[in-house]
């Protein structure tokens, strides 16, 4: 989810999960869980009524590119509720490419658990060459969920090190989206996460479409677009009634 955060007071980043019996994205037949990169900050009390009525599986918190240096408490309140309803947290950590010490990867993601009381971490900019392989197994180590985002198709070999943790697989506008094929990128794995932003009315039908084609196990679909794409919650993601 791209890199900008919510700051005390306003910025932006990047982010998903989900049960069957909690918000499906409308995909004409397939069921494609709701995870939702809530860039917003707690004062957004129309876009965080929405999603809370929606109850994603997965939602990625942003204080300030990473916990911030002081507790906020408006983000422990919407925590602990999401929480008691069945929704992963996780908190949002940026690794630069890769450039970031992991020890202060994990001093984030565990403030996070300490501060805010997250299910766990969210790893963005991740690089997914095999030689990194070691240092995000690392990162991942301990949480009690652990999402990736590298925004790039993944080697086999991070799954089976990584079995349980969710990877954004795709990240771009929904004109990159509708430029992929089956045959080059292949169907999606159920652990997979699609960020679609910058999808106008006219093109969302085709969006879902693609979904239902690539078959991810969580996806976000959104009309916001950059600098920050996630910075509102699209009611577009909720289920029927």
């Amino acid at each position: 989810m791209s890199r900008s955060p919510v700051q005390i007071r306003p910025r932006a980043p990047r982010f998903i999960l989900v049960s069957d019996v909690r918000c499906p994205l409308l995909c004409h037949g397939v069921s494609v869980h709701l995870a939702v990169p809530a860039y917003f900050g707690p004062w957004e009390q129309t876009h965080w009524a929405e999603l809370l009525a929606c109850r994603p599986e997965l939602v990625v918190i942003n204080p300030d590119t990473g916990p911030g240096a002081t507790v906020h408490s408006g983000y422990q309140s919407l925590v602990r509720q999401m929480r008691r309803s069945g929704t992963i947290v996780l908190g949002y950590v940026p690794t630069w490419w890769g450039q970031r010490p992991i020890a202060s990867c994990r001093r984030d993601g565990d403030r996070y658990v300490s501060m805010y009381g997250t299910s766990g971490v969210f790893f963005d900019e991740v690089t997914v060459e095999l030689a990194a392989l070691s240092n995000l197994r690392t990162l991942g180590t301990g949480y009690g969920h652990v999402g990736f985002n590298p925004g790039r198709v993944i080697p086999q070999e991070f799954r089976w090190a990584l079995p349980a943790a969710v990877w954004v697989t795709f990240e771009g506008t929904a004109r990159r989206y509708l430029e992929r094929s089956t045959e080059r990128d292949g169907i999606s794995h159920p652990t997979d996460c699609h960020l679609v932003h910058s999808v106008p009315r006219s093109l969302r039908l085709r969006v879902e479409r693609a979904l239902q084609r690539f078959q991810p196990g969580f996806s976000y679909v959104t009309a916001d677009r950059m600098p920050n794409p996630w910075d509102v919650f699209d009611p577009g993601n909720r289920a029927p009634p």
